[in-house]
């Protein structure tokens, strides 16, 4: 399927040291998370960051966009055993070249730099950035709790908050989407920054990672997660 969301053009300058955050619950093989700058076809040039998850492995890595091969991307990567159907919390930290945390559920994850790629700086162009698809791939699952960081969590911070929600104005917090609206097709942005986002196809749904006091919702990003039930769909 195509759903995914737009966050449209943003974000541009979200250098190093930068954390990312994010609940999902995966299907078969799992997919794209998140992807800063999405040109929306294939092989595009490799451009701002994107965090991918599988069964296996857990992989953060960000493009300098000279071209779409490993002289142009650093990628830093976990080697896990997940299983479809399940939620799991991930949380990235990029601080440099071979300078990354993954975190699955609040627990540091071995990191692995093979195939890590050579590229140089991060570079950000005026692609928007996409929750559940990359280039014109998409992921199967369901998502929540998006936070993106203009700083480095420490392991106490990400422990602390993995499995709760925020509020909105941390520090060095940069945009925050809880996926708590349950309808409609705007994803709101829940700091002062306003970066709402367009929902294209998923659905939302009640199944979520961990109890909300705001009522919390998830968005299914493949539609036929929700067929034959009473959720609406957007």
């Amino acid at each position: 399927d195509d759903d995914y969301v737009n966050l449209g053009d943003i974000m541009n300058d979200l250098y190093q040291p930068v954390t990312f955050q994010i609940s999902a619950k995966f299907n078969g093989n799992g997919g794209t998370l998140i992807s800063t700058d999405n040109c929306g076809v294939e092989n595009c040039n490799y451009n701002g960051y994107w965090l991918d998850i599988s069964t296996t492995q857990i992989s953060i890595a960000y493009g300098d966009g000279e071209w779409h091969g490993g002289g142009e991307r650093r990628t830093g990567k976990a080697n896990v055993e997940l299983s479809a159907g399940e939620w799991y919390s991930i949380a990235t930290i990029v601080r440099g070249p071979q300078d990354m945390s993954i975190y699955l559920d609040g627990t540091s994850l071995e990191m692995n730099y093979q195939d890590g790629g050579t590229g140089g700086t991060v570079n950000f162009t005026t692609d928007p950035f996409r929750v559940g698809s990359r280039d014109n791939s998409y992921f199967n699952g369901l998502l929540d709790e998006l936070r993106v960081w203009d700083i480095e969590l420490d392991a106490n911070q990400i422990q602390s908050n993995y499995n709760t929600e925020l509020e909105g104005n941390e520090s060095g917090l940069v945009g925050y989407w809880n996926f708590n609206t349950g309808t409609g097709t705007t994803l709101t942005d829940q700091t002062s920054n306003g970066n709402n986002g367009t929902i294209s196809g998923a659905a939302w749904n009640t199944t979520v990672p961990f109890s909300s006091t705001s009522g919390g919702s998830s968005l299914a990003a493949n539609k036929a997660l929700v067929i034959d039930t009473t959720v609406p769909t957007v």
